[in-house]
């Protein structure tokens, strides 16, 4: 994997990172389709998916090539 698209992958999971902590703080406050506790559930999953991901984007970048 390449130094772009971990960069890539990286910011990707920042910014649905924040989508999940906007879903999980608004959840509710606001009107929504789902229910409040399935849109803060829906939020942690979001947040935990994304962050193992960061987390494993961030060691492959540093990882020397073998």
């Amino acid at each position: 994997m390449g130094k772009t698209k971990s960069f890539l992958g990286i910011g990707l999971s920042i910014l649905f990172i924040f989508l999940g902590i906007n879903i999980f703080t608004t959840a509710g406050s606001e009107e929504a389709f789902l229910s409040p506790v399935l849109s803060k559930i829906s939020g942690i999953a979001v947040i935990l998916f994304f962050g193992g991901l960061l987390i494993f984007g961030v060691k492959k970048l540093f990882q020397k090539n073998s």
